[in-house]
C-alpha cells in the first residue's frame, strides 16, 4: 500500500488561502500590461482554479495537495508565459498605419522633412517622405484603404502604378518600418533616397489597372 503524500506545513494553505496567493500574484502590475492572450490565459486559469477547489473541498484528504500544486503550476506557467510575450511586444510591430493625422498634407510633411534635414533628424525626415508620398498617393487616389494602410501595404498597392519603382517602393517601405519602430537610426542617404522616390512618383504618371474606370469592363 503506498504511503500518503506530505507536504510540509508551509506548502499546505488551506483553499482561502491559495485562493489569495493566485489573487495576490495575478493582481501585480506586470500581468495587467500584457498583450491579451496573458489575460486570457489568466482568466482560463483562474477559471479552472476555481474548479479545482470545488473538488477539492469535497475530498478533504487531498485538499492541501491539489491547492499547493495548482498554486505552483499557475505561478510557473506565468513565468513561462510572460518573458516571451514581452519578447513578442518588443518587436517591430508592422501593422501600424502609416497615416495617422487626416488633417496632414502632402506639402505639410514635406515641410516638415525640409526641417528635419537642416537639423539633422534623418529619421524624422525619412518617416515624413515617405508620410508624403503615401497622402501624395492618397490625393490622387491610387489608394483604397489609406486609413488603415501599412508601409508595406502601401508599397504593395502602387507597385503595379509605378512598376519602375517596385524595389525603391520596397525599400523605402522597410526603411521606414526600421526607423518608426526603432531597429536602428538611418543617415542622411537614407533619408534623401526616400525624399526623391517622392519626388519621382509626384511627376509620374502612374500606370492605369483594371481597377481604373478608363479601363474597367463595362
Amino acid at each position: 500500500m503506498s504511503r500518503p503524500v506530505l507536504l510540509p506545513r508551509a506548502l499546505e494553505p488551506s483553499p482561502g488561502q491559495a485562493r489569495d496567493w493566485l489573487r495576490e500574484e495575478l493582481a501585480r502590475p506586470a500581468y495587467h500590461h500584457q498583450a491579451s492572450l496573458v489575460q486570457r490565459l489568466a482568466d482560463w486559469l483562474q477559471e479552472q482554479w476555481h474548479r479545482l477547489l470545488d473538488q477539492s473541498q469535497a475530498a478533504a484528504g487531498w485538499s492541501p495537495l491539489v491547492t499547493a500544486v495548482v498554486a505552483a503550476a499557475v505561478v510557473a506557467l506565468l513565468a513561462f508565459v510572460l518573458p516571451r510575450v514581452r519578447r513578442e511586444r518588443r518587436l517591430p510591430g508592422r501593422g501600424a498605419a502609416v497615416l495617422t493625422d487626416p488633417r496632414t498634407t502632402a506639402a505639410m510633411y514635406r515641410a516638415r522633412v525640409a526641417a528635419a534635414l537642416a537639423e539633422g533628424r534623418f529619421d524624422d525626415a525619412l518617416a515624413d517622405a515617405y508620410r508624403a508620398l503615401t497622402r501624395e498617393a492618397a490625393d490622387r487616389t491610387l489608394l483604397e484603404d489609406t486609413p488603415g494602410s501599412t508601409a508595406h501595404e502601401v508599397a504593395l498597392a502602387l507597385a503595379p502604378r509605378f512598376p519602375d519603382e517596385v524595389d525603391a517602393l520596397r525599400r523605402a517601405a522597410d526603411l521606414f518600418d526600421a526607423v518608426r519602430y526603432g531597429e536602428r537610426h538611418l543617415g542622411r542617404a537614407d533619408a534623401e533616397e526616400v525624399v526623391g522616390l517622392d519626388a519621382r512618383l509626384t511627376r509620374t504618371r502612374p500606370v492605369l489597372t483594371s481597377a481604373d474606370p478608363a479601363v474597367a469592363t463595362p
